[in-house]
């Protein structure tokens, strides 16, 4: 009976209501429940070996939701020799100062005694009974351990060098900003100096460069500036150094600063004028604008400066003054053609591979020698006419491949001189060709010039397109209510334009082409029959406004040339098909005086050695009476193209700048009905003793010399 009692009393505990704890119980439960623990795992499930989680348990225990106790420790806790205890609802708040100690001393349950469990509201708070030190494991791998290691938690020894998580995201956050100002800085000393070499056409003497410090008020403060910059707006150096900001240079706001834009820039005396800007953000570490760089570009300049047209226009300089001015000279080759009553002389300029726009076209030119060129053709002498007539037909067939190449309409002509220079006015006559009698209603001429500059960067592009002159004329109109017949046969009628050029406000820019844009000139001729709105006939001409004499003070170069006129030629030598020579002749500009020096620079390069040893350079002078040619050499040179270069010789790459001096004692350029003299810069290869000609060929304009042409040679 008291063996199947204590059996009864040993299943009653073991299977009926689980005592929470905290609870007292009598000594026998206990013991029962110590006796029963030695054969039947109290944690185990019915289910199978799962364990369940325990009310006591350590925080490493409870964050992995592992059961454990003294019957069956975690691995934690067996490596660190610990038992888990936990602390009473009440007392949580203090859990995290106790954690530190709970690892420290004996388990909770030695200290129960046989008779009685703990209550745990009446335990006192227990001190460690081992040294602080006892029980810390200073094994690295077992702490590192991946058994001990929480998802997400990286654990490591502590040291007195270690820092704090925040410490070293503010360590790695100004470390981010460094690298970030160190390439703010590497940028923009980048933009700065690449706008300080020659990327541009002239380098700094096309664009001015500014650096901008960004302002939260969008008056963006200068820090630095070339000497385009101060040069275009006109401010001194040190007003621009003091506290300059960018309101005092635009008219427009500075909102949304960025990208290329076209606005009025203020100078220093008040004036405005028109520019494109393109503005490049430098931006900080969080993306925010630190600087801002510009980039300024005018869209137009009227300035007379001689130079950029050498850049910008080929045209031969044919000036009536000059040769009129020199008769003497061509006398005995005109044959007394060429006399001193005469109205009307014919010129015939060659334009060569022009830079301007349109095609290269050569133009017959009728001036007016004086100031009655309003009269018509058919009011003067009988004979001056047939022979001004007869001087113009053998002109035309002359020219007759480039008036086809412009788009002349072969009934209406238009001749006219293609270069002009200051205080001249612009003749010429409109002529129709009929082959039956029309009606014609009007015949109207129109004298435009137009200003074109645009500026490409990336993917965007700025262009303006500014008329700078109109003017129209109606050069023949019959009466009212008159049906004016026009007979079959060649008909001329005369126009005059007054260009409007001087030193005031109304002075035309010259001719020009560059990289940014160009300034043109054209005469549009109209013919309209009678009750017609839509034209019958239209023709456009293009004229080149030249620079006069007086302000072509220092336009033949000295040192370095700026060339009006490049070209290239590929030689193949036999035996080095596959790496041809290449030929470049530069020549400073289209005309020159009597006595002057063509500046030519010669360029010769290639991949590999060749067996070109010199270079021969010509001015020749070619003179046509009817069908009779002749040739002759004015002035020559030879240059050596190989040349030693640290003992070995050298034929790749050879460059030189050289000048053939023009006699004074020549005639000029001109050309007649019948005669003309004309001069080119031959330039030819030389290969041992054999010199392979006709290589390249450069028309060459030579007027003679006058009091301001002298003094522009001696400068």
């Amino acid at each position: 009976m008291e063996g199947s009692g204590g059996e009864t009393t040993s299943e009653t505990l073991l299977t009926g209501t689980v005592k929470k704890p905290g609870l007292r119980t009598s000594s026998g439960a206990v013991k029962v429940k110590k006796a029963a623990a030695t054969t039947t795992n109290p944690f185990a499930s019915k289910e199978g070996n799962k364990r369940t989680q325990v009310p006591r348990a350590c925080s490493h225990c409870r964050r992995t939701h592992a059961a454990c106790g003294k019957e069956r420790p975690c691995k934690r806790c067996l490596q660190n020799n610990l038992d888990c205890t936990d602390s009473p609802r009440k007392r949580r708040q203090t859990r995290a100062k106790e954690e530190a100690h709970t690892s420290d001393g004996p388990d909770i349950e030695d200290y129960a005694s046989d008779d009685g469990g703990i209550n745990f509201e009446e335990t006192p708070t227990m001190q460690s009974a081992y040294n602080d030190l006892d029980g810390v494991a200073f094994n690295a791998d077992d702490i590192l351990s991946l058994d001990n290691v929480d998802d997400g938690v990286a654990l490591r020894l502590h040291s007195p060098f270690d820092q704090s998580q925040a410490l070293q995201e503010e360590n790695r956050r100004l470390e981010d900003k460094a690298r970030g100002l160190e390439a703010q800085v590497w940028y923009l000393n980048t933009q700065i100096q690449h706008q300080q070499t020659t990327l541009f056409m002239g380098g700094q003497m096309d664009v001015s460069v500014s650096v901008w410090a960004a302002n939260a008020n969008s008056d963006h403060l200068l820090v630095e500036f070339n000497e385009k910059f101060r040069s275009m707006c006109g401010w001194t150096t040190e007003q621009l150094s003091s506290d300059f900001t960018i309101s005092r240079l635009f008219c427009e706001s500075t909102q949304s600063f960025t990208g290329l834009k076209a606005a009025r820039l203020k100078k220093a005396d008040g004036s405005m004028a028109d520019v494109f800007v393109n503005i490049y953000p430098v931006n900080n570490s969080r993306s925010q604008p630190k600087y801002y760089i510009l980039h300024i570009l005018p869209m137009i300049s009227i300035e007379s400066d001689v130079r950029r047209m050498s850049v910008i226009t080929d045209t031969l300089l044919c000036v009536r003054n000059e040769l009129l001015g020199r008769v003497d000279l061509v006398t005995d080759i005109f044959n007394g053609c060429f006399q001193s009553d005469a109205h009307l002389f014919s010129l015939l300029a060659c334009r060569t591979s022009l830079s301007i726009p349109p095609q290269s076209v050569a133009l017959h030119v009728l001036l007016c020698n004086n100031n009655n060129h309003t009269n018509t053709l058919h009011d003067r002498d009988n004979s001056l006419r047939k022979k001004m007539i007869g001087m113009a037909s053998r002109s035309r067939d002359r020219c007759s491949k480039a008036f086809n190449a412009q788009g002349t309409h072969k009934k209406l002509r238009i001749e006219i001189d293609t270069v002009k220079t200051q205080a001249e006015n612009l003749v010429g006559f409109v002529i129709l060709t009929l082959k039956n009698a029309k009606s014609i209603g009007a015949i109207s001429l129109a004298l435009e010039g137009n200003l074109f500059t645009q500026w490409k960067t990336g993917d965007d592009t700025l262009s303006v397109e500014k008329q700078i002159m109109s003017q129209q004329i109606v050069i023949f109109r019959p009466g009212t209510g008159e049906h004016q017949q026009v007979d079959a046969g060649v008909h001329y009628f005369p126009f005059h334009f007054n260009l409007k050029r001087g030193d005031t406000a109304e002075k035309l820019p010259p001719s020009w082409s560059g990289r940014h844009g160009f300034v043109e000139y054209h005469l549009r001729a109209i013919v309209k029959r009678k009750s017609s709105t839509k034209p019958e006939y239209v023709l456009e001409n293009y004229i080149t406004l030249c620079p006069s004499i007086h302000e072509m003070k220092g336009w033949s170069p000295r040192g370095s040339i700026s060339c009006y006129r490049s070209v290239e030629r590929m030689v193949h030598l036999k035996g080095q098909e596959f790496a041809p020579v290449y030929l470049v002749v530069q020549v400073s500009r289209p005309s020159f005086v009597l006595g002057d020096k063509i500046i030519v620079e010669i360029i010769l390069r290639s991949d590999i050695d060749h067996e070109i040893t010199g270079i021969n350079i010509e001015l020749k002078n070619k003179v046509v009476y009817w069908d009779s040619t002749l040739t002759n050499t004015i002035s020559s040179e030879e240059i050596v193209a190989a040349h030693h270069d640290e003992g070995q010789m050298n034929c790749k790459s050879f460059s030189k700048l050289t000048g053939l001096l023009i006699p004074e004692t020549i005639t000029p350029s001109f050309h007649h009905e019948n005669i003309s003299s004309t001069f080119q810069l031959d330039v030819s290869l030389q290969k041992g003793k054999n010199i392979m000609e006709g290589m390249i060929s450069i028309p060459i304009h030579l007027y003679p010399i006058t009091n301001t042409s002298e003094g522009q040679r001696d400068q």
